[in-house]
């Protein structure tokens, strides 16, 4: 069994159960905690994306020198759609579907020939490539959470929360400008083929705290987690899919 079809069915229960999970509620319940609800939240991660560091490369046919100076944004917001179903009063299921943008750029610079050794400064004239690369990420993280760490007191809102998150990798486009030794400029733009990894799985663990508006029951529910990525989406000479990734948000559900 490939580690494709592995993910599509890891994936496709992490879809199911849930989904069986808010269509089996009782509705004869009359505690209030027990329906489902859905909702939205808004997601904000600090850390990049992308781990960067500038590389060097060298090769002798021909003989060039490589400089790879990679960058990447730092910043991403984006929306889910949320569905949560409580078992009893501290434990509950949530599945969430969102849909975001990541996206590097790498400046290549080439040197061709021998440096002179008699020279005392590098004389050889460089050609530069940029690349963009910007894909489509599909995520759906689904998360179990423990709430009440306390009796009573602000920390009786507070709660714990463990799962797993799935990433697809959609469209991905690629563009390059080419700025060469002799002056001649070119561009390219293109959509490209999606990297060998499509999939990937992430541990999620974080913290928060739960709001209700007794009236409406509305609930404010903000977050931080933490994601642990397995395997790398992009990698190239100065950047690589970050393993680790931080998420602050806010979730709002009814």
């Amino acid at each position: 069994m490939t580690l494709g079809n592995h993910v599509s069915k890891v994936a496709l229960c992490a879809w199911l159960l849930p989904a069986a999970c808010l269509f089996a509620a009782d509705d004869s319940a009359p505690a209030p905690w027990w329906r489902p609800t859905v909702g939205v939240r808004i997601g904000a991660a600090p850390m990049s994306l992308f781990r960067t560091d500038t590389a060097y490369a060298s090769t002798t046919a021909p003989v060039a020198s490589y400089t790879y100076v990679p960058s990447t944004s730092t910043f991403k917001l984006d929306v889910a759609v949320t569905a949560e179903h409580s078992f009893s009063k501290r434990f509950s299921l949530g599945l969430e579907i969102r849909f975001h943008h990541a996206q590097f750029l790498q400046t290549t610079t080439m040197l061709s020939g021998i440096l002179d050794p008699n020279s005392t400064y590098d004389d050889r004239r460089p050609s530069t490539f940029v690349e963009s690369t910007k894909a489509r990420y599909y995520e759906a993280p689904l998360v179990a959470r423990y709430y009440g760490l306390r009796p009573a007191g602000l920390f009786s809102r507070a709660f714990v929360a463990v799962g797993l998150e799935y990433r697809r990798v959609g469209l991905v486009r690629n563009r390059n400008e080419y700025l060469y030794a002799d002056g001649e400029i070119n561009y390219t733009q293109t959509v490209v083929a999606p990297p060998s990894m499509t999939n990937q799985l992430g541990f999620v663990a974080g913290a928060g705290m739960r709001f209700i508006d007794e009236p409406t029951r509305i609930r404010v529910t903000p977050e931080v987690r933490f994601i642990r990525w397995k395997g790398d989406v992009f990698q190239g000479p100065g950047y690589r899919s970050a393993a680790n990734q931080l998420e602050i948000g806010v979730g709002v559900s009814y």
